[in-house]
């Protein structure tokens, strides 16, 4: 029953901090790469339009990549440059990140020179922000990423937070390489813990009903 009472306890504590926590709304083309300095698989918020975050600071590093459709027919994907936000969910229940309309190549030509977006709370109030941007080639966004964002976050920067210098301090998403370091139980934990919460009600009951027949 171990697994059943683990399962159990998660939905409690994550019923319980439901109401500290903050909602961060993600647009349909926001490919996120890393969250509060750590980097984000890609494969595990495939198909989630949100992410729950407790409140305080948190930072995001994001691009843009949109589906481009030519006069001929033809299909492209616009990829922006890699735009960071570093922003304080306290006392805001959802945080939207509001893009601009890039359906023309001048509004992208536009973006990519001067990137403008916001971010809105569920009121469409805008919400105070800093906001930076990151030259990385693929090689350092595939490998270095976590070392580049501690630097940054050293260097005091205008989306730097502090809290974030350490590219190993904060447990609080998801990195690439948790696949390959299994031995980390809090991280599968966080990975489980996050995928319960998507779930609505309905699902997490028979998920746990599941966990229960299967812990037998």
């Amino acid at each position: 029953m171990k697994l059943y009472r683990v399962l159990v306890l998660l939905f409690f504590v994550t019923s319980n901090i439901a109401s500290s926590a903050t909602t961060l709304k993600l647009h349909q083309d926001i490919e996120l790469l890393a969250v509060d300095g750590q980097k984000v698989s890609s494969s595990l918020l495939k198909g989630a339009d949100s992410l729950e975050l407790d409140n305080g600071q948190h930072q995001v590093l994001f691009r843009v990549v949109k589906i481009i459709s030519s006069s001929g027919g033809e299909k492209r994907t616009y990829s922006s440059p890699l735009l960071l936000s570093a922003f304080n969910m306290r006392n805001k229940d959802i945080i939207t990140i509001q893009l601009p309309a890039l359906d023309t190549p001048k509004a992208r030509e536009r973006f990519d020179l001067d990137t403008h977006y916001q971010l809105v709370d569920n009121h469409n109030n805008p919400i105070s922000a800093h906001l930076d941007r990151l030259e990385l080639s693929n090689d350092e966004l595939t490998h270095k990423l976590e070392p580049i964002l501690a630097q940054y976050n050293a260097a005091n920067k205008n989306a730097s937070i502090t809290a974030f210098m350490s590219p190993k301090q904060n447990a609080k998403t998801w990195p690439e390489n948790n696949a390959a370091n299994t031995q980390d139980s809090i991280d599968l934990f966080l990975i489980l813990k996050y995928w319960f919460w998507q779930a609505d009600k309905d699902t997490q009951d028979r998920f746990l009903k599941w966990a229960k027949e299967k812990d037998k």
